[in-house]
């Protein structure tokens, strides 16, 4: 998996984990976001989050219907603004998930990948 999917998928579990005050290490990212509670509300919210974290415009179908977190994460970094090429390169400027996400830094999750 390219390291710009890892790390949406990780920033996504981090987020559904938050929201629903479930642990990450129960969180499966080969499910999709309907097992955790997500519906068009909660959609909504994932949706506004995602473009302000990865700089990707989703819709809510986009929230709803993936098959599994790890497909919703390919389709945020394909469509985020932060990411060049392919998404899988290197990670710019030593970001991570617990630095962009659990301490809410105005950081893109994946600001600085390129591919």
């Amino acid at each position: 998996m390219p390291e710009a999917t890892q790390i949406a998928v990780g920033a996504i579990t981090h987020k559904l984990s938050d929201m629903f005050m479930i642990p990450v290490a129960e969180i499966d990212p080969s499910l999709p976001t309907s097992t955790y509670g997500v519906d068009s509300l909660v959609a909504v919210e994932l949706r506004n989050w995602l473009f302000a974290k990865a700089g990707a415009e989703m819709s809510i179908f986009d929230m709803l219907q993936s098959k599994s977190l790890v497909v919703l994460a390919e389709k945020v970094v394909a469509r985020s603004r932060f990411v060049t090429g392919d998404g899988g390169g290197e990670v710019g400027g030593g970001l991570s998930v617990d630095a962009n996400v659990r301490a809410g830094s105005g950081t893109g999750i994946l600001e600085g990948k390129k591919g």
